[in-house]
């Protein structure tokens, strides 16, 4: 199931378009190794993003899930485009604990009125 969720997410995100001898050229960019090796380092316990997917649905994928992944990435890397959706992102203020509840941050009330 979680495989299923990451491979639509990417799906509809994904509409990088490149000749068979660009794809080629792409997929040797970042290695399976790499990839293995940079989801490894994913911290686990962090809110997913808009698709529902978070580091620990990653971290379990297999070699065959993982593929779909390293292409989006490296077509990402050499074309220099990317799913737009990886520009958008829901920030929620997290107040610290002892800490007082600000209006203005300090870059607003800095600047001359």
């Amino acid at each position: 199931m979680a495989a299923n969720i990451l491979s639509d997410a990417f799906q509809n995100v994904s509409n990088l378009n490149m000749s068979k001898e660009r794809t080629k050229e792409v997929e040797t960019s970042f290695t399976s190794y790499k990839l293995h090796y940079a989801i490894r380092l994913l911290k686990i316990k962090k809110a997913p993003g808009w698709d529902g997917v978070n580091n620990e649905i990653i971290r379990h994928l297999g070699p065959q899930a993982r593929l779909p992944l390293l292409k989006l990435f490296n077509r990402s890397w050499l074309t220099g485009k990317f799913p737009i959706q990886w520009q958008e992102a829901i920030i929620t203020p997290v107040l610290k604990k002892g800490k007082e509840k600000k209006r203005q941050s300090k870059l607003q009330t800095d600047q001359p009125t």
